[in-house]
This record gives structure tokens, sequence and C-alpha cells, in this order.
């Protein structure tokens, strides 16, 4: 038997009261415009509009003024509807439509694009949207280049969203055929959130020399000292030369910037790239199929929690990394990277640039795979005139390495200061070429302590060492384990050391009988 349903006529005054009443209450709970965003639309229910058929194109929510070419407005006018923005107003667009240029100079607008909304720029090579005033934000739509790129790697003048003001805020936004730049910030703070760019950078555009195409610049303007306090949250980022720069081409120092949770594919140079820095934080993010995805240089960066991961496709993008130049006070932590080593790159290198110090690092926790040789695994130190207090600990490592050297090498340039303090201890190490497991050269009390080194091979080669200390004193290799996949006979030592004043003790290499201890040392 099939149910009734009664209807109940609800009077048209009735409803339009209910609805005044229900924008009375979203007005008194100060609800902001952009909360709860739900498919890149505004934070108020289109529905408050009133009925389908009633509906005003131009009327919007109370205190709220409305750009909508659905209803009289023409594109050719919204730059005339942009100026007529007072400080603190809030605002809607709908509709799609194209614009040569645009710009916002009123202080504290916040701007949202309905449901479709959308922005087609008319010329590649020129700014879309200027934000000029302080303290914009901008809420949903989709802007959309018009299918020309420019990847040369010279300073930038002109993005889709270029941003002049302070503290701008973006939110759900979409930009697709980046020109050159998606989003280009030039003032203080900064955040872009949940929005999604697809550069759409073609790939035989990519000659391995091109740097200059950005999803997300962040670049103290002419004068500045400092660029500080951006983020970058829940936002995608593909197809781009460079996923996001920090003070590449502006004259100051980028700090205090937060690019969390974001996922990175196909950007043919690097997923995020820090020219200089103090401070900053790149964490939980996914990079698949970036080229050396992540690149930072200066203090106190933290670099966690990433996975990056190659897709090994035979692109140069197959090349993976993590390199934080002229490192001070620097923690890598907990990344996953698998991809591609050779002689222009390594899975995680704190490395000097300007031969400076490389001083009070840790490199901790990091499971890494990778496959080619030519360099290191984890380098600490090259080109730096004094490297000390830096750990590498708790790391899994299986593959690459480089012959005569080692996968995890901790070096100085100068014979004369040395190296000092820096410990290699408690990781596992998987050697797959003829290389050694660990490489202090230049070191003064260094320490290498409860690593595992196994040599992927039945008999390791001569030159196929666990721990190699070379124009070193007062190292101590302690309590280290030497091993292979198989059950080779390893005869050769598993230790070599050149220098004297060194303690060797507690060391195991597996032998016929299982794991033997070698012979205890005396000061060497």
């Amino acid at each position: 038997m099939r149910s009734s349903r009664i209807k109940v006529a609800v009077p048209a005054d009735s409803e339009r009261q209910h609805l005044l009443r229900r924008r009375s209450m979203l007005k008194s709970a100060a609800i902001p415009l952009g909360a709860g965003l739900i498919g890149g639309g505004v934070g108020f229910s289109m529905s408050e509009l009133g009925r389908p058929e009633e509906a005003d194109p131009r009327v919007a929510p109370e205190g709220l003024k409305r750009f909508s070419t659905s209803g009289t407005d023409r594109p050719e006018r919204f730059q005339d509807f942009l100026d007529s923005l007072a400080d603190g107003d809030s605002a809607v667009v709908d509709g799609s439509f194209s614009i040569r240029s645009a710009t916002i100079r009123a202080n504290s607008v916040r701007i949202g694009f309905g449901p479709g909304a959308k922005l087609v720029l008319e010329e590649p090579f020129e700014d879309g949207v200027v934000i000029e005033g302080d303290r914009v934000s901008l809420f949903g739509g989709s802007i959309e280049g018009p299918g020309a790129w420019n990847g040369v790697n010279t300073p930038w003048t002109h993005a889709m969203v270029h941003v002049k003001g302070e503290s701008f805020t973006a939110q759900g936004m979409t930009l697709l055929k980046v020109p050159k730049v998606g989003f280009g910030i030039r003032g203080n703070g900064g955040g872009i959130r949940d929005c999604v760019i697809v550069g759409g950078y073609p790939e035989r555009s990519w000659t391995g020399v091109e740097t200059g195409h950005f999803g997300i610049v962040f670049d103290p303007s002419t004068g500045s000292s400092r660029s500080t306090a951006g983020s970058v949250h829940g936002t995608s980022i593909a197809s781009c030369v460079q996923g996001i720069s920090i003070a590449n081409h502006g004259p100051g120092v980028g700090g205090s910037y937060s690019m969390v949770q974001n996922s990175f594919e196909d950007c043919h140079n690097h997923g995020v790239y820090a020219q200089s820095g103090l401070g900053n934080v790149v964490a939980n993010n996914s990079f698949i199929g970036c080229q050396v995805p992540i690149v930072a240089s200066g203090e106190g960066h933290v670099i966690s929690n990433n996975s990056l991961r190659a897709k090994m496709d035979g692109t140069t993008r197959d090349l993976t990394g993590i390199n934080v130049r002229d490192a001070r006070n620097c923690v890598v932590a907990n990344n996953v990277i698998k991809g591609q080593v050779s002689s222009s790159s390594v899975a995680v290198s704190l490395d000097s640039i300007n031969e400076t110090a490389i001083v009070g690092n840790i490199i901790h926790g990091n499971v890494i795979s990778v496959q080619g040789e030519g360099r290191p695994v984890i380098r600490v130190g090259q080109n730096s005139t004094e490297c000390s207090f830096n750990k590498v600990e708790g790391n899994v490592i299986s593959g690459g390495g480089q012959a005569g050297q080692a996968v995890v090498v901790v070096t100085v340039a100068s014979e004369s200061t040395g190296g000092r303090f820096n410990e290699v201890t408690s990781n596992t190490i998987r050697t797959v070429t003829s290389t050694a497991g660990i490489l202090l050269e230049r070191q003064v009390s260094g320490t290498v302590r409860h690593n595992t080194v196994i040599a992927d091979s039945q008999r390791p080669m001569p030159e196929q060492k666990a721990v190699i200390v070379r124009d070193s004193s007062r190292v101590l290799v302690k309590d280290n384990v030497w091993r292979t996949s198989g059950d080779g006979d390893m005869t050769e030592p598993f230790v070599e050391v050149n220098s004297a004043g060194n303690f060797l003790a507690g060391n195991m290499k597996e032998g016929p009988r299982g794991l033997e201890e070698i012979a205890r040392s005396p000061r060497t």
C-alpha cells in the first residue's frame, strides 16, 4: 500500500519572513564570508537569496555587494565594481568572463566567487588580479590563463594573482594554465589554503635549464629586509617548473614560512625551493614525480614527515632528494624517500654552497630507498669551512653510494680546521655497490656507533667496508655490525682507518661461524 504525503502550503510572505530572520541570525552570529566552503562557493547558502523564480541576480545577503554577469553587469565594468569597494566591504562575484587586468585597492576586502565563477585572462604575460590593499581575502572560483608559458629564469614581474599588499589570504581557489606565476606574493604574511594550481607547463618545453615558472612565489618587495610568516596548507600543485618558491628573486630573507599537508606532482625542477630562509617548516607533504623535491637554505628549518616518490618513468623528475644548503640547526626527520640518485643528486644533503659552516643539524628517522650510484645517499659538510655537532641517526637506507666514498658521508673541506663532534649512530645501511657504508673524513672526536651495514652480495669486494675513517683523530668506532645478504665469508677487514689516534671496540662481522668480534685494537 503506497503511503500518502500531506503537503502543507507555506505562504510566500511567511517564507520571506523566515529567510529574513535567518539572514539576521547569520549576521548576528558573525559568520564570516567563506566559512563552510563547499565546492568553491561562498560562505552563505544561495537558497537564502530567495526562490529561483523570484531571485534578483543583483541581490545578495544583507551587507554584501555583488557583481554578476548573469544579470545586468558587464565584464568591462568589473574594474568599476572593484573600485566601488570600500575598506572592510564583502562582495560576491558570479559568472564566467574575460579580463585583461583587475586591481583591488581597498583594505580588508573579502570577495567570494560563486559556484562556477571563472575569470579568463586575455593576456598571458601581464598581471591578472592585482591586490594592492592589505588584508584582502579571496574565496572560491577559478582563474584560467590563455595557454602560453614562460619558464625563463628571470625575475618575475607579473602573476595571475599579484599580491602587493600585506596579509593576503586565498581559500578554495583554482588556477589553471599558469603562464609564469600563479600566486605572486610580495608582501609579508600571506596564506594559501585548500587551493588547486595546475600550471600546465608543457613537457616538451622543459629542457633542464628553465627555472622561472612557479605555482606560488613568496618574495620580499623592494626595500624589504625580510619576507615572513606566509603559509601554504592543503593545496595541490601540479605541472609547474617549481611548485613553491621562497625569497628567490627578492632582496630579503624568507623566514617563518609553513608549507604543510600539500601535494606536488610533476614539478619539473623542484617542489619547494627556498633560496634563503630562517625557521621555515616543510611538513606532511606529498611529492610525486618532482625533481629534487625540497631545496632550502639557511638556519632553523624543519623538514619532516614528507613523502618523496619518483614515478621512475625515465625523466629527470626521477631524481629525488632533500637539499639543505648552508644548514645550521636544521632538522630533517621521518621522511620517506624513493627515487633515483646520480652524479648530480643526493637523497639527503647538508652541504655548503657559500663556504660556510654546517653546524648543529639532525638527520633522523628517514626511510630511503634509491636506485643508481655516483653520490652518497646522505652527505653532511661538503665544501664547508666547518662541520660540527651534527647527528645522523636512526635512518634506514637501501641503495646508492659512491665508489671510493660511502652511502653516508660526513666530511669537511678544511683540512686545517676539521669537523668536530659529529655522530653517525643507529643507522641500518644496505650497500648495493662497491662502496662503503659510512665514511668520516677529516674529523676530530667523532662517533660511529650501533650501526648495521649490510653488503648486498655473497662475498663483499675488497673495496666494500662497513666504516672508513680517513684523515681523522679521536674517532670512536664501536658496537657496529657488518653483515652480508648471503652466507659468504667476510675475509676483508670491515673497518678501514688510515690515521692514528682513533679507537675501535665491540665491532662485529658476520663470518663462517656466525657473528665474530674483530680483534680489539689499541688506539690506532
